[in-house]
């Protein structure tokens, strides 16, 4: 026969549950925000309801808190590691890691639409050539009075003709010799 320990010295199983109190369940909410691993969980659960639209279902607010102390566990044990703890092995920062990034990708939040990717000088180049041909056709549209009364489309539209003629008159010279 068994003995429990709690019956030898003279307390019930009961009593001995009731002294040590009712466990409660605890939540990201219920912390009271004075260390600031909860001020950055907090955040991070602010950043990804935004990004999710602000108005989230019960299993979102789920998904989102879990993600929240998952990357605030993470970013910890990073930084512990890094300041020269070595309680915090590699191995647990590599785990609380893919951790945490496994459960932002299961938010599904998508990146905003990358834009176009051009090397600074390029840009720079394109936006020379640009005012370059606008000074250019504002010139010309100025100093001709025909084309002052024209919309700036129309006269690009001439110079195009123009070197159409000079090279249909190039062709017929090639055609002559």
């Amino acid at each position: 026969m068994q003995v429990d320990t709690a019956e030898i010295h003279g307390v019930s199983n009961a009593v001995a549950r009731q002294k040590a109190g009712k466990r409660t369940l605890k939540t990201l909410t219920s912390l009271d925000q004075r260390t600031t691993a909860a001020r950055r969980a907090a955040a991070l659960v602010a950043t990804f309801a935004g990004e999710l639209g602000g108005q989230l279902t019960d299993v979102q607010r789920v998904a989102v808190q879990n993600a929240a102390a998952l990357v605030a566990i993470a970013e910890d044990a990073q930084t512990r590691r890094l300041a020269g703890d070595n309680s915090v092995s590699l191995d647990e920062v590599v785990r609380a890691s893919s951790a945490a990034r496994r459960a932002i990708n299961d938010l599904h939040i998508r990146a905003p639409a990358e834009r176009d990717y051009m090397p600074l000088r390029e840009r720079w180049a394109e936006e020379a050539d640009d005012e370059a041909a606008d000074g250019a056709g504002e010139l010309a549209h100025e100093s001709d009075p025909v084309a002052a009364t024209q919309p700036l489309a129309e006269t690009g539209d001439e110079s195009t003709a123009s070197t159409e003629s000079t090279d249909e008159s190039l062709n017929a010279g090639e055609d002559a010799a």
